[in-house]
């Protein structure tokens, strides 16, 4: 029922209709996932970087307004490529990836997002 709602949502919103491609729903044992992807070319990041790009950054204040109308708890997971990250003291495609996933929630949350949503943020390199 979420996974219908949340089309309808998508499809209705001015402001998510032109990413609905980028949308990806299903239901897992987990729950219902929404995966962003690109398919447009254009990256969700910059290379080896945690900021979000503005038109990411829209996609997640929008589906913050959805995800407040409902009573389920969200996690979060950041991702990377397989180019190794190479920068001093240890910075990895690990940390990368655990930053882009709070960037993620940093996003959500100034879309007004409660923060007790938010279950867990993790990163996962380039390992999915």
């Amino acid at each position: 029922m979420l996974k219908q709602e949340l089309e309808e949502a998508i499809s209705k919103s001015q402001a998510l209709e032109p990413f609905k491609d980028q949308l990806l729903l299903d239901l897992t044992p987990e729950g219902l996932r929404i995966q962003i992807v690109d398919k447009q070319n254009r990256p969700m990041f910059d290379m080896g970087s945690a900021a979000l790009k503005t038109y990411t950054r829209d996609i997640l204040r929008e589906l913050s307004q959805f995800i407040n109308h409902v009573p389920n708890r969200i996690s979060i997971t950041g991702h990377t490529d397989i180019t190794a990250y190479n920068a001093a003291h240890g910075y990895s495609n690990w940390e990368l990836s655990a930053d882009r996933a709070n960037a993620a929630r940093r996003a959500l949350l100034d879309g007004g997002m409660a923060d007790d949503k938010v279950t867990r943020v993790v990163g996962l390199s380039s390992s999915v």
